[in-house]
């Protein structure tokens, strides 16, 4: 029953969104993570409309090769 609990708590931790959606971004675009750092990076458009988000994206969908979504943003 414990280690139920512990479980759900840790998946519900990873479930929140980060404080700072950029950093995080950052962080998953570091480590190759493509789709990870766009939907940080939407996060972070959400909160603040900044072009330098909507390049990110796109850099991102490149990354994964997905040159037609890149282009259309």
């Amino acid at each position: 029953m414990v280690a139920a609990f512990a479980v759900l708590v840790a998946t519900l931790s990873l479930a929140a969104p980060p404080a700072d959606p950029y950093a995080a971004a950052l962080d998953a675009f570091r480590a190759q993570r493509f789709e990870e750092a766009y939907g940080f990076l939407e996060q972070a458009f959400a909160k603040e409309p900044l072009p330098v988000y909507v390049f990110n994206m796109g850099r991102a969908r490149e990354e994964q090769g997905r040159f037609e979504d890149a282009a259309v943003l």
